[in-house]
C-alpha cells in the first residue's frame, strides 16, 4: 500500500518489542526534559500486523509530543493489552500516558491540523514537537490501525492506538521466526 509516496512494509510484529527500542532510543537521545517510563507490556500479547518501521516512526513522533518543548520531567506510562472480544480481538491497543505537560484540547486540534494550513504562507513556524503529531496519526491509520488523543481530567496526556493482530499466514510466519 502507499500513500502520498510512502510505502507500507507490512509484516507480522512483536508491538512491545518496537515499543521498548523506541522509548529507550528516545530516553538515551534526551537532550531535554528527563522522560519516566514504565512499561506494562505483558508477554501474551499476539504479533500486529503492520509496517515495524512506520510505527517506530509514529512512536518516535509521539513521544516527541508528549514530552514537548520544556525541560520538565515527564512520567510516561506505557500499556499494551489485546483485545477480549468481538471486533476488539482483532487489535492489539496500545496506551500512553503522559503527565507533566499541559496541552489543551485546542493546542492537540491545532497540532493535528497543521498540514492544513497551507493557505496562510510560508512564514508561519510551528513548534517542532507538534509537527510530528500528525505524521504519527497517519503512519498509525495507514497500517489499517485506530488512533485518538486527548487530555484527562487531571491534566495528563493520553494517546491510544490499536493495530490488526496479524492473522493466518503471517501469525504463523512470526511463529516460525520467533522460535
Amino acid at each position: 500500500a502507499e500513500s502520498g509516496g510512502s510505502k507500507l512494509s507490512r509484516r507480522a510484529f512483536d508491538v512491545g518489542d518496537v515499543i521498548t527500542q523506541v522509548t529507550e532510543t528516545v530516553s538515551d537521545q534526551s537532550a531535554g526534559a528527563p522522560l519516566n517510563v514504565t512499561m506494562d507490556v505483558p508477554s501474551a500479547v499476539p504479533p500486529v500486523h503492520a509496517d515495524p518501521d512506520k510505527i517506530a516512526v509514529a512512536l518516535q513522533h509521539l513521544l516527541s509530543f508528549m514530552r514537548g518543548g520544556t525541560n520538565e520531567a515527564v512520567d510516561l506510562k506505557v500499556t499494551v493489552r489485546a483485545g477480549l472480544a468481538g471486533k476488539s480481538a482483532n487489535f492489539v491497543y496500545v496506551a500512553l500516558e503522559a503527565s507533566g505537560q499541559s496541552y489543551t484540547q485546542a493546542d492537540i486540534q491545532n497540532a493535528l491540523r497543521v498540514f492544513e494550513r497551507v493557505h496562510e504562507g510560508l512564514d508561519r513556524k510551528f513548534e517542532g514537537h507538534r509537527l510530528g503529531l500528525p505524521i504519527a496519526k497517519s503512519y498509525i491509520e495507514l497500517n489499517q490501525g485506530k488512533f485518538s488523543i486527548k487530555t484527562s481530567s487531571d491534566g495528563a496526556l493520553l494517546v491510544r492506538f490499536a493495530l490488526p493482530v496479524a492473522q493466518g499466514e503471517h501469525q504463523e510466519t512470526f511463529e516460525r521466526l520467533a522460535s
